[in-house]
Formats: C-alpha cells, sequence, structure tokens
C-alpha cells in the first residue's frame, strides 16, 4: 500500500507558532534511501537523526475522492473525508474544528495558507476560511521565476522573501502558516539545471524523475526550515 510520511519537530520548550510544511506526493520510501549510491532526500534523513523529531514512517494513506484537499481536511481538522464526492466542494461553509482555530484561541495567532494553486482548486478558498485561515497568499501572489513556474525552490525563497518584507508573519506575532509544495505533482519532471540525481536505465523512468523531484524538494525543504532556525 500506499504509505506517506510524517516528521514533526518536538520540543519540550513551549511553543507560540506553528509551521506546516505539506509536500505534495511525497512517500515514505525515498527517505533514508540510497540508489545507486546518490541520497534522495539528505536534508530530512538528517532532521530524521535528530533527537527532537518524531517520525511516523507508516502513515497510510486515507483520502477519498478530494485527494490533497482531503489531506488537509485529515491533519487541520482530524476528521475523515466522505465517502462520494469532495467535500470541499459540496461543504465549504461547514463549521469545522480545525488546528487553525485552535492555535487562535490558545496563542492568539494569526493564520496563513501559502500555496503557488489557485484558490479555485479543490474550492482551496472558501475551505481554507472555514479551517479558520486568515490570510491566504496564492497563485497570483508568486512571480514565476523558474524555468518551468514557480518550483519548490522558488516558492520557499518567496515565502522567506515575504517573511523578511513583514508581508507575512510580523515582528511579534504569533502564527500559524501553513505551506504547500508543488513540484512533486505527476508528472515530475525537472528541467535539466534543476536536477541533482540521475540514474541509469535500469530504473524505471517516473522513478527515476519522481526522485530526481523529491531531491529537489528536500533541498528546497531543508533551505526553507534553516532559515526559520535562524529567527528569534
Amino acid at each position: 500500500p500506499k504509505h506517506e510520511a510524517a516528521l514533526i519537530s518536538d520540543s519540550t520548550n513551549r511553543r507560540t507558532n506553528c509551521i506546516v510544511i505539506l509536500a505534495e506526493s511525497l512517500e515514505s520510501w525515498v527517505l533514508e534511501k540510497e540508489v545507486e549510491g546518490q541520497e534522495i532526500t539528505p536534508y530530512m534523513n538528517k532532521l530524521l537523526k535528530d533527537s527532537t523529531t518524531l517520525y511516523a514512517p507508516h502513515v497510510l494513506t486515507q483520502v477519498k475522492g478530494g485527494r490533497s484537499i482531503d489531506a488537509q481536511l485529515m491533519l487541520c481538522t482530524g476528521l475523515l473525508p466522505i465517502n462520494s464526492g469532495t467535500y470541499s466542494s459540496q461543504y465549504p461553509n461547514h463549521i469545522y474544528p480545525s488546528l487553525q482555530k485552535a492555535m487562535r484561541e490558545k496563542n492568539h495567532s494569526r493564520n496563513y495558507l501559502l500555496t503557488i494553486d489557485k484558490l479555485s482548486t479543490w474550492n482551496q478558498g472558501p475551505i481554507a476560511q472555514s479551517f479558520g485561515i486568515d490570510t491566504i497568499i496564492a497563485y497570483r501572489d508568486f512571480k514565476l521565476t523558474e524555468a518551468f513556474g514557480t518550483g519548490d525552490g522558488s516558492f520557499f525563497a518567496q515565502c522567506q522573501e515575504k517573511i523578511e518584507k513583514g508581508e507575512i508573519w510580523k515582528k511579534g506575532e504569533n502564527a500559524y502558516m501553513q505551506l504547500i509544495t508543488y513540484s512533486g505533482h505527476a508528472p515530475f519532471i525537472l528541467p535539466k539545471q534543476l536536477r541533482e540525481v540521475s540514474f541509469s536505465s535500469g530504473i524505471p523512468e517516473k522513478m527515476g524523475d519522481y526522485m530526481t523531484t523529491a531531491r529537489y524538494t528536500d533541498k528546497a525543504i531543508g533551505k526553507f526550515v534553516e532559515y526559520l532556525k535562524t529567527l528569534p
């Protein structure tokens, strides 16, 4: 069965901010994996060795027709998706219990969603508001700076820039930030200049493309997380 990975950084110190990164189609089998002498996810492998990281490697996918928006439902509300159709289209104005609302109640947080997708995709806009998101930074708010649009490297770099400029997560503000990557979406094909691994003809082409993209996303996540560690 398909497994998806969950990594959670833990600490005994009380924190008032929560940063959630949802990585599109990132499956656990690429973690701690070397193929033809190449480490696929070196940064996340480093996190796995950190004593403050809690790792759940065998999380079974339970999404239904809504796919990625179903994943947001389960993560943010603890609810399972409906069996038929897409909850985000059928019940966009439902009153949902959510992690975002809990953060606001407990820490008076401002809740952000950052995605390069369009708000109409999976009816993301109304659902984000129903979950308690205050500010949505989406497709039209990002520049297409990479050869294939806004890849994960460009996405995280622009998110960092928005933080540095005070456009989001303003100084002194408690925040919940949910960032959604996109490069891992099929067909998993990166421009040559962004590829850091390559595989022989003995590896199925689609699998090679997937692992190449996973490496690219891993690097992008790593740069962003290391930036977050520098913040007070």
